[in-house]
């Protein structure tokens, strides 16, 4: 019987019969591509119901309530004064309508609630990347291994698909312990996230994309209850982000904006 992802995946979580799982152990003895397969599926493999847990939503803004609770009022005060033989066609349009009145500003809630006024100027993608990056507990990651051989061949499969050459950068020296790569995706581009935990907080994310800017100094931000730095350096844009992390996030990013931090695995010809 072929043996799909969704066999990998209950292979992994220990739901497989005897028999299935021993066919499963047999078939990965004898495929390397099996292996990567597996490999790859265990990686992804996160605890993202308690990074939920953990995650405080923002409060509904007071002018957000006072506008839908008067919309509500006026559509009330239209229902009474119309015939009482409405028919259900039109009951349909006029809840239709009422949708449509709210949807802007339910719209522009859900937009910049998270973000705070220092963001305005923030690329889109950077507040993406920072609204994914508050799912992250310090529990997503602690328990994840770091597997060179699956990151190598993340980065340099995205260098055959895209021509992006990143390189993982050694942060040991400031206390930051590698923990996995990411390819993302933002409006049809790559990002890049590479994620990294302290002795103690929540987890530190450098994520990486092309900027149609050649250069752009450092700037720290908040985003999405997330500190941030952006920076941009040879059309590749950069965001150091971090919840809480116990680190100067301003003066690494301006380390990493110079150039010249050591970095993990081989790197690559070119690699920013």
């Amino acid at each position: 019987m072929p043996i799909d992802d969704a066999t990998l995946l209950g292979y992994l979580d220990g739901r497989l019969s005897p028999e299935r799982c021993a066919e499963v152990q047999a078939a990965l003895g004898h495929s390397v591509e099996l292996v990567e397969r597996l490999a790859t599926l265990r990686a992804s493999a996160l605890p993202y119901q308690a990074a939920f847990e953990q995650q405080r939503l923002p409060p509904v803004p007071e002018r957000l309530v006072l506008q839908i609770r008067q919309l509500a009022t006026d559509r009330s005060a239209v229902a009474e004064r119309s015939p009482a033989t409405r028919t259900p066609r039109r009951l349909a349009g006029s809840l239709a309508a009422s949708v449509l009145l709210l949807a802007p500003l339910l719209a522009v809630w859900s937009l910049r609630a998270p973000v705070s006024s220092s963001s305005t100027a923030v690329s889109a993608w950077v507040q993406a990347v920072a609204a994914y990056q508050t799912l992250y507990a310090r529990e997503t990651v602690v328990d994840v291994a770091p597997d060179a051989a699956l990151s190598q061949r993340i980065l340099e499969r995205l260098r055959q698909d895209t021509g992006l050459k990143i390189a993982v950068p050694d942060l040991s020296d400031a206390g930051l312990v590698f923990k996995r790569v990411q390819r993302l995706t933002f409006a049809g581009q790559p990002v890049v996230q590479i994620v990294y935990l302290a002795g103690q907080g929540a987890p530190v994310a450098l994520c990486v994309t092309r900027e149609a800017r050649a250069v752009a100094l450092p700037q720290a931000h908040t985003l999405a209850d997330m500190h941030a730095v952006t920076w941009t350096r040879e059309h590749l844009g950069f965001v150091l982000l971090s919840k809480d992390a116990p680190i100067d996030l301003a003066k690494l990013a301006s380390r990493l904006a110079g150039g010249g931090v050591p970095t993990l695995f081989r790197r690559a010809a070119g690699a920013a």
